[in-house]
């Protein structure tokens, strides 16, 4: 059987669904389209966030950016650095493009305290991520918030609590306590929740009934932080976050250094 040649036509999508992601960036709009009342409130939110860099006359805002000048937007972005501020290994590279090519989760190991502790986090779907936008809105919607930095502070620790992918603990007489987690999406399989409501009538009798209600994906989010992180000892958290942002390092530097090796070409020959 001979090997069929690569053709990107073959893998594109036929009739997606419009993801969150998508739907939430259609409904942004730029603050001249915005009412007057509503250009005053944002103004006057936007007066209490960092004040940004004046223009400049060699780069004014909206000059378009070259490729060089992207790359260490992107670096600033994602908190990456040099070469030495995130090691990376000829295994993480074999695995990483494994994945890739396998459509898999990347996963990455931490060990600590001479491996009593080890932590395992691993990449998320794009079904995952849309399920965390679905639930940060949902949560801006019914609960409020006070600043943007609060809705970005309960995303990074929604999409961390699905990462999270096993803990290994053991204590000083050798036991060794393993939890496991997959996906919320799969690991909470459940379709529907019944909930039963109390409500107290005129007369002062109560009435109780029970209201059947569907699992969505962001439910399933919600279900995963508050299983994984309630009661959680504040120090083994702290490790978590801190152990997550270095993964998340590791998957940047991966990706960049696969962009700048296989999509970055220097005086490219265009007949290619």
């Amino acid at each position: 059987m001979t090997d069929k040649e690569f053709n990107p036509e073959d893998f594109k999508a036929q009739g997606t669904e419009q993801t969150v992601a998508n739907t939430f960036e259609e409904s942004i709009r730029t603050i001249d389209e915005l009412p007057p009342d509503k250009r005053a409130e944002y103004e006057k939110l936007a007066a209490s966030e960092e004040t940004p860099e004046p223009e400049t006359e060699d780069q004014p805002l909206g000059t378009p950016q070259t490729d060089e000048e992207s790359l260490e937007v992107l670096k600033k972005l994602t908190g990456l650095g040099t070469e030495a501020e995130v090691k990376l290994t000829d295994e993480m590279r074999e695995m990483f493009v494994r994945c890739l090519v396998a459509n898999q989760a990347y996963e990455h190991t931490f060990k600590y305290k001479d491996d009593a502790i080890s932590l395992t986090f691993r990449t998320l779907s794009v079904r995952e991520h849309d399920a965390v936008a679905e639930a940060i809105a949902d949560y801006s919607k019914n609960e409020g918030f006070e600043t943007s930095m609060h809705l970005k502070f309960l995303n990074y620790k929604y999409v961390v609590s699905c990462s999270l992918a096993g803990i290994t603990v053991k204590d000083e007489e050798g036991e060794t306590t393993v939890h496991v987690y997959n996906s919320p999406l799969k690991e909470y399989d459940i379709d529907f929740v019944e909930k039963e409501i109390r409500t107290k009538k005129m007369d002062g009798t109560t009435r109780t009934k029970v209201v059947k209600s569907e699992v969505r994906d962001r439910d399933r989010i919600l279900m995963a932080y508050t299983d994984r992180f309630d009661d959680l000892d504040s120090n083994l958290y702290n490790l978590i976050l801190n152990s997550h942002t270095e993964f998340d390092k590791q998957v940047n530097a991966l990706a960049m250094e696969m962009y700048n090796e296989n999509f970055t070409q220097e005086n490219s020959d265009s007949s290619i």
